[in-house]
């Protein structure tokens, strides 16, 4: 906003009726939530564009937490950011599952140590759906609790 002279937080705003969960989103994170495991969203969005994302979708119901990159003045690419959120959170790298749709990113938190780094393949359904090959990936997060075989409905059962 200061460098391009916008209000971006505004035009987040205005726009706000466009911002949804993706599909299957929200069920995983609703399961996530009652299944009791700590669930943080990381994101390099600023705290202003969260809050809008969060008032117009109820995001941060689902949640532990939710840290912006600005918090530690370094993008989630960055090792800096890593080092800081792993001395806030303090996260068990060796059963951390982290999920992000950005190739460098995945790779800054394999290079930290997370154990299960995962890609998104289809994060903006305006667009086609990309082949990742470098990390195991799932089209939509929803698809992770298959793969766990976690139900999400009552009587669901996943795998075989």
């Amino acid at each position: 906003s200061r460098q391009l002279e916008f209000d971006i937080a505004a035009l987040k705003h205005e726009l706000r009726e466009k911002v949804s969960f993706l599909p299957g989103a929200e069920r995983f994170l609703r399961t996530l939530k009652e299944s009791g495991l700590k669930t943080v969203l990381v994101t390099n969005a600023h705290q202003d564009s969260l809050r809008v994302k969060a008032n117009q979708t109820g995001l941060l119901e689902y949640l532990s937490a939710a840290i912006s990159s600005h918090r530690y003045g370094a993008p989630k690419e960055d090792p800096r950011f890593w080092r800081s959120l792993q001395a806030e959170l303090g996260f068990d790298r060796e059963r951390t599952l982290f999920v992000d749709d950005s190739l460098a990113v995945l790779r800054a938190a394999r290079q930290h140590g997370v154990r299960y780094v995962v890609a998104i393949t289809h994060p903006d359904t305006t667009l086609e759906r990309r082949i990742v090959k470098e990390f195991p990936s799932v089209h939509a997060v929803v698809e992770l609790l298959a793969m766990a075989n976690i139900p999400t409905e009552p009587g669901e059962v996943f795998g075989a």
